[in-house]
């Protein structure tokens, strides 16, 4: 009986990693940047955190995607460690851009 339940089970961890990685957790880095911008937060020591732990959290789901629950591609091709290589730069390389340039406006713009 449980072995039944094991690929239902598997199958939406699965999903749910697919779609923190691919929308849930981009979006969000989204809204905390655009708050960084807008001065919602009195320091920018929280929203930073919030930011940088969100874009860790992307990187680790699709680390496990692979991994753990044969995770594809775009093409719905099998990922490969690889894949997530090169998703872990390019998603580095750009949080670390828009970060810069969200805290840049913030540091720089009038209240």
């Amino acid at each position: 009986m449980t072995n039944a339940q094991e690929p239902q089970a598997s199958s939406a961890v699965g999903a749910i990693l697919r779609l923190h990685w691919m929308l849930i957790g981009n979006a969000a880095l989204f809204f905390i940047a655009l708050m960084i911008v807008s001065h919602k937060f009195s320091s920018l020591l929280v929203p930073s955190l919030i930011y940088w732990g969100i874009t860790i959290s992307v990187i680790v789901a699709r680390y496990i995607d692979i991994r753990h629950m044969n995770g594809e591609t775009a093409e719905g091709k099998p990922a490969t460690i690889e894949n997530w290589k090169r998703h872990a730069l390019l998603m580095g390389l750009v949080a670390s851009a828009i970060w810069i340039g969200a805290i840049g406006i913030a540091m720089f713009s009038t209240k």
